[in-house]
C-alpha cells in the first residue's frame, strides 16, 4: 500500500484552520480512495487512516500546504469501516470511509 500525493501549495500564516472541505472520494472505495482537504492558510498537515480499533493503516505528512489530496491504495486493506483524520496546527477533522471489495 502506498500514497500517491498531489498537493497544491500556498504560503500563509501558521494558524491554519480546517474547514468543511475534507472528504474521501470514492466512498465506498474498492481499490483506492483520495482524501482531499482545504485549509484557511498553509500549515503542516497529517492525514491518517485508522481501523475501528485505532490501528493506523496509513499516514502521510505534508509540509506548508493549504490544500491537497492524498491517494490511498485500498486494494490490500480488508473490507470494513475506517476513519480518516486530517490534522493541522492542533486541530483535526475526522470522517468515515468504507472499503468494500
Amino acid at each position: 500500500m502506498g500514497f500517491h500525493l498531489r498537493v497544491a501549495a500556498t504560503t500563509g500564516v501558521n494558524n491554519a484552520v480546517l474547514n468543511n472541505h475534507v472528504q474521501a472520494i470514492p466512498n465506498p472505495a474498492s481499490n483506492s480512495t483520495a482524501i482531499s482537504f482545504n485549509l484557511d492558510a498553509a500549515a503542516n498537515v497529517t492525514v491518517t487512516l485508522t481501523d475501528v480499533t485505532g490501528y493506523v493503516v496509513a499516514s502521510e505528512t505534508m509540509c506548508n500546504v493549504a490544500q491537497g489530496k492524498v491517494g490511498i491504495n485500498t486494494a490490500n486493506i480488508p473490507s470494513g469501516v475506517y476513519m480518516y483524520t486530517v490534522s493541522a496546527n492542533g486541530k483535526r477533522t475526522t470522517g468515515r470511509v468504507t472499503i468494500a471489495h
